[in-house]
């Protein structure tokens, strides 16, 4: 039985440490990005809060994007697309995580984004197998599966 997701509007963490997270990416409806992410303590006016890393304090409140989501899961695992599972390189065998970023209009890229907002993807794998950015990690997902998946494995080589 897997574990269930809780909505963070509904109940926050209770608790500092790694949590698992889902959140409704910004700009590209239906994407949901998945993370591992810290929730610790973070200074919110005159006092201090509990709070993921990648919340937005606005000068009055801590805010959340609207839809995400949490669960207990201290194990630290890299970037994923919820319904959207990325193919084993073909070259090593392995499952490899999505990399991402945020780059700002002039080019340079963000310190810190939250999942809500990252806007380059990429998969970072082998040395035999790494794939350009992408705007939309559904379709980065879509080209890397098109090339990786049942093809030639370090098995069959």
């Amino acid at each position: 039985m897997s574990p269930e997701w809780i909505e963070y509007a509904v109940r926050r963490p209770e608790t500092a440490g790694v949590y698992r997270w889902r959140v409704p990416h910004q700009a590209i409806k239906g994407v949901v990005v998945e993370v591992s992410a810290e929730m610790g303590m973070r200074g919110a006016g005159y006092k201090n809060v509990l709070s993921p890393e990648f919340d937005h304090w606005d000068g009055r409140t801590v805010r959340v994007p609207p839809g995400t989501e949490w669960l207990a899961d201290p194990v630290q695992r890299g970037i994923e697309i919820v319904g959207h599972p990325l193919a084993p390189c073909r070259w090593c065998g392995k499952h490899h995580a999505i990399d991402a970023m945020l780059v700002g209009l002039s080019g340079g890229v963000m310190i810190n984004p939250g999942p809500h907002e990252l806007n380059h993807w990429m998969v970072t794998a082998c040395a035999w197998a790494k794939s350009p950015a992408y705007r939309d990690p559904c379709e980065l997902i879509r080209e890397w599966n098109s090339r990786h998946a049942g093809g030639t494995t370090k098995e069959s080589i």
